[in-house]
């Protein structure tokens, strides 16, 4: 192989980085032994970890205990059906809401984490506004 073909190797990883880099989702992804190959900053600011702690790592010694079943349910999915999965996953560490979509491909699989904490909290407030109006409506009608 030509010291071109390493320098364009090494041009192309760069940039694949960046990208994956600036993208506003969380990436991660692991192999079939589930362990981390890849991940991006995204990801490691929305579950508070550094790369050192992630890359190489079993997947599941990146999560929160209770969520570790949840995880390798959802992997099982996806390993049956090779089908996208998708789950609503708390953070109490950083009181964080994120949508989690696996992917499975050839070589492991593809997890994309969506901050929805706004939405949520939206939610929250909405709930209450609701329950307050009912409460008011009650009182009102008798």
């Amino acid at each position: 192989m030509t010291q071109e073909f390493y320098s364009s190797l090494i041009n192309y990883t760069r940039l694949t980085n960046e990208v994956l880099d600036i993208v506003k989702e969380g990436f991660l992804v692991i192999n079939h032994h589930k362990e981390v190959i890849k991940v991006n900053r995204t990801f490691l600011n929305a579950v508070g970890l550094c790369e050192e702690e992630v890359l190489g790592r079993s997947f599941f010694s990146t999560l929160e205990p209770q969520k570790v079943d949840t995880y390798k349910a959802m992997i099982h999915r996806a390993s049956q059906s090779q089908n996208a999965q998708e789950e609503v996953c708390y953070l109490g560490k950083n009181d964080s809401w994120f949508r989690v979509f696996l992917y499975p491909f050839e070589a492991g699989y593809i997890f994309v984490l969506r901050d929805i904490t706004d939405k949520k909290k939206q939610e929250e407030v909405l709930r209450k506004s609701e329950g307050m109006l009912k409460a008011i409506l009650n009182s009102t009608s008798d």
